[in-house]
């Protein structure tokens, strides 16, 4: 990127951007979730007279699409913040974010550090709020589209009332038979569903959730350590007050 004042421009818009899309994929998670599961639905009639009908809802999105697309914002918008702050920067109050004995960024500054904790805290928030599979099914891969799940087919009889008549007792040559209306729930069809799943499983969702968490830990010590550098004590303001009060 160029000049400093060139990425102070833009860092408002992409901090808006990137708030405005967490935001939306936080909503999705929570309250949209069909948005990520479909279903195909066959009734077969026992009649001959009636037709098959089925029915699709289709997957609209995965859980995995959503959150690179999400993430594609607030790397933008961080990568400026630690731009920003990286160009201003002493290289004694530094340091590196360590993972098991790994460097994996270079020596920051702490407030770098502390930008990355916060969007880091932050998107931890939506990985802990993104819907995963259900439990309890044995799920097998979608063969015609990647990462996507499917379920073992469920099939529900579906059934009417129907209304008969039951034989109370016979007709004899003294008096007519006597008879009584009831109500029964008679077969009519058969229903069978494939419910399909873009959506990672509980252990995976556990996974990047404990790999969030260690970044958080690592971001915070790299924090801490860069804190460590020697302050060198600043004389300045009596020179700035004496060209004021002369």
């Amino acid at each position: 990127m160029g000049k400093i004042h060139e990425v102070l421009a833009v860092e408002e818009a992409k901090k808006t951007r990137s708030n405005a899309v967490s935001k939306e994929t936080m909503t999705d998670f929570t309250k949209k979730r069909e948005l990520f599961s479909g279903l195909v639905s066959v009734y077969t009639p026992v009649s001959d007279a009636e037709q098959t009908i089925r029915n699709e809802r289709a997957i609209e999105t995965s859980v995995s699409k959503r959150l690179d697309y999400t993430k594609n914002f607030i790397i933008d918008y961080l990568d400026v913040v630690l731009t920003k702050e990286e160009a201003n920067t002493s290289e004694e109050a530094s340091a590196e974010i360590i993972i098991e004995g790994e460097a994996i960024t270079p020596k920051m500054s702490p407030t770098s550090l502390l930008a990355i904790e916060k969007n880091l805290r932050e998107f931890r928030n939506l990985l802990a709020a993104m819907p995963t599979l259900p439990t309890g099914v044995r799920f097998e891969d979608d063969q015609n589209e990647a990462g996507v799940k499917v379920a073992p087919e469920v099939k529900k009889e579906r059934q009417a009332k129907r209304t008969k008549f039951e034989k109370i007792f016979e007709p004899t040559e003294h008096q007519p038979g006597q008879y009584r209306e009831i109500s029964i729930d008679e077969p009519i069809g058969y229903t069978t569903e494939v419910h399909r799943f873009a959506m990672p499983s509980s252990q995976a969702k556990a996974d990047m959730l404990d790999r969030c968490d260690k970044l958080l830990q690592a971001t915070k010590q790299a924090r801490q350590r860069a804190n460590m550098a020697d302050a060198k004590e600043q004389k300045v303001a009596g020179a700035l007050f004496q060209y004021i009060l002369g």
